[in-house]
């Protein structure tokens, strides 16, 4: 992996294992400080994808919905009723 590159290139399992390799030399290394700060990198990631995934199934009916709705497939009261069981309303 190249460390240089975009920072998006961490946000793949590919890239948080490369974290956790990069934390581990550094480590062995005695550089436990930038240790440190990788592995944090990597956890801050991890705990981006648990989170956008308990969003995301939060909020796919609704975006499906809106869609088919766009695509005049739906009505809007389709979207409405939708938007009701995603606040918890429904």
């Amino acid at each position: 992996m190249n460390y240089l590159g975009d920072v998006e290139d961490l946000y793949s399992w590919g890239g948080i294992r490369a974290l956790e390799e990069m934390a581990s030399y550094l480590i062995e290394n005695g550089f436990h400080d930038a240790a440190k700060e990788t592995l944090n990198l990597k956890y801050n990631i991890e705990q981006s994808f648990v989170r956008s995934e308990v969003i995301h199934r939060r909020l796919e009916r609704v975006w499906y919905t809106a869609t088919k709705v766009k695509n005049h497939d739906y009505r809007m009261e389709d979207l409405a009723e939708e938007i009701e069981k995603y606040r918890g309303n429904g």
